[in-house]
């Protein structure tokens, strides 16, 4: 490559656009960067299958940004396993916040931590596929990070949206404010937007996964 472009610098004074056109044939044009996809830049259609496995089918995108492309769908058994750790001790400490608020809905503390784990981990799957430094909703109010903080309805809140422990915390929080666990489709479907009850019913599909 690196002896193609020299060859492009010392003779385009003399050939022109000849040059140019042999470079083209020569040197393959850069890809454009691959970016991941959070939830709201593609479509899915997913089925459980039997033994928890979730089958999904890309069926569209949704972005204007073209560099923008499906990632695969990506296995509990493949995510860092340090992040399982994080949203555990995230639905503990919940748990210890909001004791009252959780036994009027009718959880034990078992109960409410198992839900919890799911719920975060189904919503990190749907928002990021569990990537920590994901940057999404470009054009739309930049969202960030593993369950992905829209800066336009949060601003400021980009370095905790970054940080998986934060995050974790940010999301249950509002999950609460929204009524979970009592209201539970209603507060997951609030998280992406009230009016938008597919991506309840898909994160309580990608949840299961994680029981």
């Amino acid at each position: 490559m690196n002896i193609y472009r020299a060859a492009l610098w010392a003779t385009v004074p003399f050939t022109g656009a000849a040059c140019i056109i042999i470079v083209n044939l020569l040197i393959p044009p850069l890809a454009p960067p691959v970016r991941e996809p959070a939830y709201a830049t593609e479509r899915l259609t997913c089925t459980m299958l039997s033994g928890n496995t979730l089958a999904c089918e890309v069926v569209g995108l949704a972005s204007a940004d073209s560099q923008w492309f499906a990632a695969p769908v990506i296995q509990p058994d493949k995510v860092d396993k340090s992040l399982y750790s994080i949203v555990a001790d995230t639905c503990r400490a919940s748990y210890d916040r909001h004791a009252p608020q959780i036994a009027s809905a009718g959880f034990s503390p078992g109960t409410y931590v198992s839900d919890c784990y799911s719920v975060l981990n189904g919503m990190a799957h749907a928002e990021s596929r569990h990537r920590p430094w994901l940057h999404g909703d470009i054009g739309n109010g930049e969202a960030y990070g593993i369950v992905q903080i829209n800066q336009h309805f949060h601003p400021g809140t980009k370095t905790c949206a970054l940080d998986p422990a934060c995050a974790f915390r940010f999301a249950i929080e509002r999950l609460h404010r929204y009524g979970y666990p009592k209201l539970r489709t209603r507060a997951i479907t609030c998280w992406n937007s009230c009016n938008n009850p597919k991506y309840g019913e898909d994160v309580k599909l990608f949840a299961q996964m994680y029981k």
